[in-house]
């Protein structure tokens, strides 16, 4: 660390441990070499958005030392570097630790994760055969938070077992392994097999239903038209522009308050890093009536996006439900060119 401290000046380390003792250990080791250092635990004084201020601004402040506290809820995009000083077992803990790096707002073109194990322990056995064979520092775990929590509940059980050998002990975490890959690509498949979960407005909640009868999908137009309704509606001032007819492409620009409303959805969903339209940024936009993870260029809207799920809350919570325009009747006063009638879309 001192090394890497040197050879970048300007940055800034996040250091993750579970134990409060290991944190007062490093934090002393650190003084020791003269690296200023922050400790951020729960109970502290003062708040926890306070210890990330300081150690965001403070320029002398070169290392955050930190408990559970600050896996959720707080933004650590202004570092690149994460030490996961001991590891949890539960792998949905270490996404929420490189969550709070890997987010809007950052700006390196990628973050580093350094893994800290004993050889020939349990830890290093669950690093290499459960996170890696899981790929979890590559690509996200979310959603999986349920079944991951069950199965690593009782593989620490099992573990903690005595008498155990090296052997079974790497027996017992590669069922692991294979149980969360199988119950996942389970997941996957219901997702795209079952679309009356995609959402709840009362439009597309119709069309989902459609879809499943008949075998059809929602089409991009379909969800072009439920965010189109929506913005309208509630969010003024927006932008939601055709960047070329008959494509499927928008530059999107959700209104601050609508932004905002967006990011503590996000939050509050653990939809981590899934969409930048909630930082109040003009953003290309393609719908797409499948699911697909943007990494550059335009940001996907699927039914699974944010958004979606965003509007399809808000339109339940102001218990409202959108209804397409699906016939127009005509009087005969009315029009001199159509006759009298009502008239199918």
């Amino acid at each position: 660390m001192p090394v890497y401290l040197q050879d970048h000046p300007g940055e800034k380390i996040v250091v993750f441990s579970y134990f409060r003792k290991t944190l007062g250990y490093l934090a002393e080791r650190l003084n020791h070499l003269g690296i200023e250092n922050q400790v951020l635990t729960g109970g502290m004084p003062g708040t926890k958005q306070g210890v990330i201020d300081k150690f965001r601004d403070d320029g002398s402040v070169r290392v955050l030392l930190s408990s559970e506290v600050a896996s959720e809820g707080v933004d650590l995009q202004f570092c690149r570097l994460l030490i996961n000083y001991d590891l949890p077992w539960n792998p949905m803990r270490i996404e929420q630790r490189i969550g709070r790096l890997d987010r809007i707002g950052q700006k390196a073109d990628k973050i580093s994760i350094w893994n800290l194990c004993h050889a020939d322990t349990i830890d290093e056995r669950i690093l290499k055969r459960l996170f890696e064979r899981l790929n979890i520092f590559e690509r996200a775990l979310g959603g999986m938070e349920a079944i991951l929590g069950e199965e690593i509940k009782t593989l620490t059980n099992d573990l903690l077992k005595p008498g155990l050998t090296g052997a079974q002990q790497d027996e017992r975490i590669e069922q692991t392994a294979m149980a969360v890959e199988r119950n996942r690509q389970e997941q996957n498949d219901l997702e795209k097999q079952a679309s009356h979960l995609i959402a709840h407005g009362g439009y597309i909640l119709e069309r989902v239903r459609a879809a499943h009868d008949f075998r059809k999908r929602i089409t991009e137009e379909d969800l072009i038209i439920y965010v189109k309704d929506y913005l309208d509606r509630f969010c003024p001032g927006h932008v939601f522009h055709r960047i070329k007819p008959d494509e499927r492409s928008f530059k999107i620009c959700l209104p601050a308050k609508t932004a905002a409303g967006l990011d503590d959805f996000t939050r509050e969903k653990k939809l981590y890093n899934q969409t930048r339209l909630a930082t109040g940024d003009t953003i290309r936009s393609e719908f797409v009536n499948k699911i697909s993870r943007h990494r550059s260029g335009n940001e996907s809207i699927s039914q699974f996006h944010p958004l979606i799920k965003f509007i399809s809350d808000g339109l339940t919570k102001r218990n409202e439900t959108f209804y397409p325009l699906v016939a127009v009747k005509i009087a005969a006063r009315s029009s001199p060119r159509l006759p009298a009638g009502n008239y199918g879309l």
